[in-house]
């Protein structure tokens, strides 16, 4: 059985498969109060996260907010002009998650998630399906697989020929980075796909 899934589909399979990989808000604005009581991020913080993930090559897509699952808002530029203030209102009241692009291989989708962070392979965009074929996956692939992303640290998803692989964890500077450097070499060692 072949399966399309986009972004948000991964997301939501991730939040019913894993106990510890929930819904919530990484930030939360009523109206131009930021709401520090349920954000699991405050702005600041989130700033500095994104500057960390972006300076690893990665490119800010933008993020999913409650204006509607495909439209991405700039709400890094927005919370910070929103700091600085430039800006009364961010423009968006929850953002759920946030999507970064990496060009260079192994090239894919970065996700910073309220539960920790996610890597799409061989996808541009959270729009982009990626097929997950469930029906053939030989035994000794997935158990090969599971043993090189349990050495990374990392849990992987999905279809054999292109593993998601994720990872719970507190938001912050040092564990974005540590996750960077275990995808790849994860990847460097199972091969990936080139967009």
């Amino acid at each position: 059985m072949m399966l399309a899934l986009d972004a948000y589909e991964i997301l939501s399979r991730l939040s019913k498969r894993y106990k510890g990989w929930r819904y919530g808000v990484l930030l939360r604005f009523e109206d131009e109060r930021f709401e520090k009581e349920v954000s699991i991020l405050d702005p600041k913080g989130y700033l500095k996260l994104v500057q960390a993930i972006t300076a690893q090559g990665f490119r800010d897509l933008g993020g999913w907010t409650d204006r509607g699952l495909y439209k991405l808002v700039k709400a890094s530029e927005r919370v910070a002009e929103w700091l600085k203030g430039v800006r009364e209102r961010v423009g968006f009241r929850n953002l759920y998650a946030v999507f970064f692009y990496k060009p260079e291989p192994p090239s894919g989708l970065l996700v910073l998630a309220p539960s920790g962070f996610v890597f799409i392979p061989g996808v541009t965009h959270p729009k982009d399906t990626i097929w997950m074929d469930y029906t053939s996956q030989p035994e000794s692939r997935k158990k090969r697989l599971k043993e090189m992303a349990e050495r990374h640290g990392l849990i992987w998803w999905g279809s054999v020929t292109q593993p998601v692989v994720i990872r719970a964890c507190r938001l912050d500077e040092e564990q974005a980075l540590t996750f960077i450097t275990d995808t790849i070499s994860f990847f460097e060692e199972t091969g990936y796909a080139e967009i």
